[in-house]
């Protein structure tokens, strides 16, 4: 369901949502620093990437025994 842009005015006015509803908490509430906290931890800026994993890839690979296949 679609709402018209006079209905999503009228939305927005209800829920006491501003104009910028995309943005982020103010610098230096609680909920801001608690967000930066928790980045900082599951983000570490030092942390190392893991090495990708080696894989063998074949240089064929076998195709059933059978007629022509078709993808169409």
């Amino acid at each position: 369901m679609l709402l018209e842009p006079e209905q999503i005015e009228a939305l927005r006015a209800e829920l006491g949502v501003g104009e910028d509803e995309w943005a982020g908490f103010p610098a230096g509430s609680t909920t801001a620093d608690l967000i930066e906290k928790r980045r900082q931890h599951l983000f570490p800026a030092d942390a190392a990437a893991p090495p990708a994993p080696t894989l063998t890839v074949p240089d064929t690979i076998p195709l059933p025994a059978g007629g022509l296949v078709s993808t169409q």
